[in-house]
């Protein structure tokens, strides 16, 4: 038969179909979870310490039980991944089925990694996925980390583009982007520098940085000083503009007004 049910009776589950199946449910995130010391770096001259984590990459659970030790190249830069690598052999011991089996497991380490990163697909016929933990600098005896892992379903945080014609309003919620894995969250207030003609079309308020922009143009109507409301167009290019301004018809919006600003929407990546 060319079709099979993996989670079928009497079938048999690979841990290939099991990561796939896991990949999937995590929506093919790869990242930290909250657990043990979320893989906590410290360094000692040019030796790193990884604390004790467990992290999900394209739906393989990695676990580090024990802090790990690794010595940093000299006079380098790069960056600490965590690696899966299923070109490597794992090594067995025993017997299927009795208790003295036992797997060596090789196809996941910690490495130093200069120059890019590689993160190729493992579901669909990759082989190395290098997950980042930290980026580190060194000199011949020294090196300096700064952290590069986020946790799953942790929001990642964006901020927008201000042009000179607007700025945060003073003393308002700052204007911030928020992504949990395709879910964007916009919110905050803003005020305009100078005057602003609505009813000649709209104007340029903000871009948004690439990862937080909508595949498609979307509208939704905002709140301004007083009892005026505006139209907020967020573009597929990542340019929000504002747009027919007042109560009523469109007016003028007067240097200094509250503007606020909300969306929730979905992105693609």
């Amino acid at each position: 038969m060319t079709i099979t049910m993996y989670q079928a009776d009497r079938n048999f589950v690979t841990p290939v179909n099991d990561a796939s199946l896991y990949s999937a449910l995590a929506r093919d995130t790869s990242a930290v979870i909250n657990r043990g010391d979320r893989f906590k770096t410290s360094v000692n001259g040019l030796t790193i310490t990884v604390g004790t984590g467990q992290a999900i990459i394209q739906g393989r659970l990695v676990e580090i039980i024990d802090p790990e030790v690794l010595v940093l190249p000299a006079n380098s830069s790069g960056t600490i991944a965590l690696v899966v690598d299923l070109s490597q052999d794992n090594d067995v011991s025993g017997t299927v089925g009795d208790v003295d089996y036992a797997v060596t497991v090789n196809q996941v380490y910690l490495s130093a990694v200069s120059g890019t990163i590689t993160q190729d697909d493992l579901n669909n016929g990759g082989v190395i996925y290098e997950l980042p933990l930290a980026n580190f600098t060194s000199t011949a005896t020294t090196a300096s980390l700064t952290n590069a892992s986020h946790l799953f379903n942790r929001p990642i945080i964006g901020k927008p583009i201000l042009p000179f014609n607007y700025k945060q309003y003073p003393g308002g919620e700052p204007l911030m982007l928020f992504k949990s894995g395709n879910h964007v969250t916009l919110s905050g207030t803003v005020t305009n520098v100078y005057d602003v003609n609505t009813s000649v079309g709209s104007d340029l308020m903000f871009t948004l940085p690439a990862g937080f922009i909508p595949p498609y143009t979307y509208r939704t109507v905002q709140q301004g000083t007083g009892m005026n409301r505006y139209m907020l167009t967020i573009a597929y290019d990542g340019k929000v503009y504002n747009a027919r301004y007042g109560a009523g018809s469109n007016v003028k919006i007067t240097k200094g007004s509250w503007l606020n600003v909300f969306a929730t929407y979905e992105v693609m990546e």
